[in-house]
């Protein structure tokens, strides 16, 4: 999920304020996603089999790809468009931040800097974005009591994720864990397989690479832990939907 990822950056689009008083919205996929933040909302958002409520306060992420149907009984939001690298999350997402004035600011001051355009306006709103998702992510870990075998594991995959030879069984044997235990630790702590775990690293990875336009896919592949181009461009195409 994008605010588990510290690997991802932003370029800043627009932002705007928006408001309505109940009703239906569809949305089919957009070539850029976008971040909200729900000033005074009693919402939910359904794409696929998602139903997910949204209340004020609450911020949420929508993938480019996403096609979705909002129905609320009131929704006044700030909508922020916005270009994200370096990130491979799927579905839409929302977190409910434990400090809602901290995170309203930030959004106010992105339609300032929209209504001011002046030179230098995308820098400062791009710190803004990064300024965003950096408290997320400080929020999120400091919410966190990960288990110290689970860290040992995940710290060893992330020092090691470009090793083509890295395995699950790898990994377990570093931490003294047997690979079914490793399995089910991974699953309890993140929701993920230590091996959905690892090409995640190695993938995101490979999109910065990719992003810098500096290497070709078989230079990308070696670096990013995959033995066989033909088999990362599939993952790569798979996940990220990009190639």
């Amino acid at each position: 999920m994008i605010f588990d990822n510290p690997r991802a950056s932003f370029s800043f689009l627009s932002a705007i304020r928006y408001s309505d008083n109940g009703g239906k919205f569809y949305n089919n996929s957009r070539p850029f996603c976008f971040l909200s933040y729900r000033i005074n909302s009693d919402a939910e958002i359904v794409s696929g089999k998602q139903k997910i409520p949204v209340t004020s306060g609450d911020i949420t992420f929508f993938p480019a790809s996403a096609s979705y149907c909002r129905r609320s009984v009131t929704d006044d939001l700030i909508s922020v468009s916005l270009d994200v690298y370096n990130d491979d999350t799927p579905d839409i997402c929302v977190y409910k931040p434990k400090d809602r004035a901290k995170f309203r600011a930030m959004f106010n001051s992105l339609t300032d800097i929209c209504k001011k355009n002046n030179p230098g306006c995308f820098y400062e709103a791009n710190a803004v974005i990064n300024n965003i998702f950096a408290q997320i992510f400080i929020e999120k870990q400091s919410e966190c009591r990960h288990s110290e075998k689970f860290l040992t594991a995940k710290k060893f995959i992330d020092k090691n994720f470009s090793d083509p030879e890295l395995t699950v069984e790898t990994v377990a044997a570093f931490c003294g864990l047997s690979p079914g235990y490793m399995r089910r630790l991974f699953q309890k702590e993140i929701h993920l397989s230590p091996k959905q775990y690892l090409t995640s690293a190695r993938i995101q990875y490979a999109s910065s690479l990719m992003n810098s336009g500096y290497y070709k896919i078989s230079e990308v592949a070696e670096m990013s832990g995959f033995y066989d181009p033909k088999y990362f461009s599939q993952v790569y195409k798979k996940q990220t939907q990009r190639i």
